[in-house]
């Protein structure tokens, strides 16, 4: 018999909850409701590290492409990418928001850094 494990993070934010699978769209759940409301399909690499902003208008996901996506929550569509590079392919990289402020933290291992970006939502979601 051969058994095939998958990799799989996940994020919370009050009723949304965020998976990635290896392989597979980001897919967005409403926990009260327990429904399936949408996918972020347009996913170039398996996301191993994601984080909602803390209105939980931004889903944020780093990839193993070394890409750290920002993914509108309500529309599913593509925001943002800004690279970042990790060497940690196995291991998550998990970016970060401030909790009241409008700042993202990235941690690069190459460097063995992290950078804080300043995020304008407004321009961000348009």
């Amino acid at each position: 018999d051969h058994t095939e494990y998958s990799t799989y993070t996940y994020t919370k934010l009050g009723n949304k909850l965020a998976i990635a699978e290896e392989k597979k769209p980001i897919m967005i759940f409403d926990l009260k409701s327990g429904q399936f409301e949408k996918e972020f399909s347009d996913v170039t690499s398996y996301s191993s590290g994601l984080v909602f902003s803390p209105d939980g208008d931004v889903l944020v996901s780093w990839c193993h492409d070394n890409s750290v996506y920002f993914w509108h929550t309500d529309t599913g569509q593509k925001l943002a990418r800004i690279h970042e590079y990790s060497l940690r392919i196995i291991e998550p990289v998990y970016p970060s928001f401030h909790p009241t402020k409008p700042s993202l933290v990235t941690f690069c291992d190459k460097r063995r850094s992290m950078r804080i970006w300043d995020i304008d939502y407004k321009e961000l979601l348009g």
